[in-house]
C-alpha cells in the first residue's frame, strides 16, 4: 500500500504520531505532502502526482486545507480516486455531507481514533488492495474475470493465474457456463496438483457437475486416475452418489476395468450391489461380462 499523509504544514502536531503509527506499527510506506502557503505550479503538479499514486490517504488539518484553493482541489482529487481517506477534523460537522456521500471517506475528531481504526482494519485494507491489484493484473493481460476463463487456467494447471483469480475474488466453488465445478474440471484434466490446491482452498469435494451428474471422485474414476481417486477418497469423498444417468461409482469403475481403483473403492466402503438406472449393480455387470479379475477383487472383499 502507498499511504499519503496530506497536511497543511510539515510541523503539524499530529504528523509525527500518525507517521510513526503507519511506518512502525503497521509497517507501511508513507509519503508526506505538506501544502505550505505559496505552493508553486511545479509543486502543485508533484502534489497531484502524489495523490494519483496513493492507495490510501490520511488528511491532517482538514479545516485549514479546505480554506485554501490548492487544498480543496487536492481533497477533491482524493474523493475522485475513490480510495480510503482518513480525515482528522476536530470540527467534524464540516465534513458530514462528504462522509455521507462516500463509504471510503472516514472522518475522525481525534487522531488516536483515526490511528486505531487504521490499525484495527489493516488486514481488510490489505486484502482489498490485493484483490484490486489482482483484478487489474487480469484485465491488463486481457483476461476476462469470468468462471469460464478461470476454468481454462484450472485446466492448464496454471498456478499463477489461478491464484490471481482467487485473489481477485473468484469463488473456489465457482462453476463454468456448463455448470461444472472447478474441482471436476481439474480432475477431468488430470491436474492432480490443482485438485489438491482446490481442496486445500476449501472446495466442496462432493459438488455435483450439472452435465454428467458426476462428483470429482467419479470423474477421477472415469479418467482411470488412480492418484486423484485415492486422494479424494482420503479427503472423505462421498462414494454413494448416483450420477444423472443412474450410475454408481463402482459401475463406472467396472466399466473402465481398472481393478486397482475398484479395490480402492471397495476398501473405502463403496457398495458393489447398488442398482443403477437399468436395475443392475456393479457386481452384476462384472458377472454379465465375465470380468474375472474384477470378480476376484469383489470376492476378496467379501471375505
Amino acid at each position: 500500500m502507498k499511504w499519503l499523509i496530506l497536511t497543511p504544514e510539515t510541523q503539524h502536531k499530529d504528523l509525527p504520531y500518525i507517521d510513526s503509527v503507519l511506518t512502525k506499527d503497521c509497517a507501511q510506506k508513507t509519503q508526506i505532502l505538506a501544502l505550505h502557503a505559496g505552493l508553486s505550479d511545479t509543486e502543485l503538479a508533484s502534489a497531484v502526482d502524489a495523490v494519483a499514486n496513493a492507495t490510501h490517504a490520511v488528511v491532517l488539518g482538514a479545516e485549514e486545507l479546505c480554506a485554501s484553493s490548492h487544498g480543496t482541489y487536492l481533497l477533491g482529487n482524493l474523493m475522485g480516486r475513490n480510495i480510503p481517506v482518513f480525515v482528522c477534523a476536530p470540527k467534524a460537522p464540516l465534513f458530514v455531507g462528504v462522509r455521507a456521500s462516500s463509504s471510503r471517506f472516514k472522518v475522525f475528531t481525534d487522531i488516536q481514533l483515526l490511528a486505531k481504526d487504521i490499525c484495527g482494519n489493516l488486514a481488510g485494507y490489505t486484502a482489498t488492495e490485493e484483490k484490486q491489484n489482482a483484478l487489474t493484473g487480469l484485465f491488463a493481460a486481457g483476461i476476462p474475470f469470468t468462471t469460464d476463463c478461470f476454468a481454462t487456467y484450472i485446466a492448464k494447471d496454471d498456478d499463477q493465474k489461478c491464484t490471481q483469480f482467487l485473489t481477485a475474488g473468484m469463488l473456489v466453488d465457482s462453476r463454468d457456463s456448463n455448470g461444472v465445478p472447478m474441482l471436476c474440471i481439474a480432475t477431468r484434466n488430470d491436474c492432480a496438483a490443482k485438485v489438491k490446491w482446490l481442496v486445500e482452498k476449501g472446495a466442496n469435494i462432493n459438488a455435483v457437475a450439472a452435465d454428467r451428474g458426476y462428483t470429482a471422485v467419479m470423474d477421477a474414476v472415469w479418467r482411470k486416475n488412480e492418484e486423484v481417486t485415492q486422494y479424494l477418497i482420503e479427503q472423505g469423498a462421498d462414494l454413494s452418489i448416483i450420477s444423472s444417468d443412474g450410475q454408481s461409482i463402482l459401475v463406472l469403475a467396472v466399466g473402465n476395468g481398472n481393478t486397482k481403483i475398484i479395490d480402492m473403492l471397495l476398501s473405502a466402503g463403496a457398495d458393489p450391489d447398488i442398482k443403477d438406472g437399468m436395475g443392475m449393480s456393479a457386481r452384476q455387470y462384472a458377472e454379465l461380462f465375465k470380468k474375472e479379475p474384477i470378480l476376484e477383487v469383489f470376492r476378496r472383499h467379501a471375505k
